[in-house]
């Protein structure tokens, strides 16, 4: 795994609907605001994507650890794994590279 360049987490959001620009905000642990995901006047609708699009954010650096974990631990369980390595392995680390930027 190599060194995370993002915040690590927890990380919160909470909704901020009376704000001049209605939004959701994406903190740290620290408050230190981190994102912010507008979803304007556009209603109910709009702000449920909205709150669904920070859950997502908001669980990234726990899935990215849980990603990693999982490889780790396949690898000492099944050692033929680099040479037998099936689709969702190859998802997983693809998108683990995705996250990291290693790949587009």
């Amino acid at each position: 795994m190599t060194k995370a360049s993002w915040t690590p987490g927890p990380w919160s959001y909470h909704i901020a609907d009376n704000a001049p620009v209605p939004h959701i905000a994406i903190e740290d642990e620290a408050t230190n605001r981190l994102a912010d995901v507008y979803y304007g006047a556009k209603g109910r609708q709009a702000s449920a994507t909205a709150e669904a699009n920070a859950r997502v954010m908001v669980a990234a650096p726990d899935l990215v650890e849980a990603l990693w974990s999982l490889l780790r631990w396949s690898q000492a369980v099944l050692p033929l794994l680099n040479e037998i390595e099936g689709p969702s392995f190859k998802a997983a680390r693809a998108a683990l590279a995705k996250a990291e930027g290693r790949a587009p």
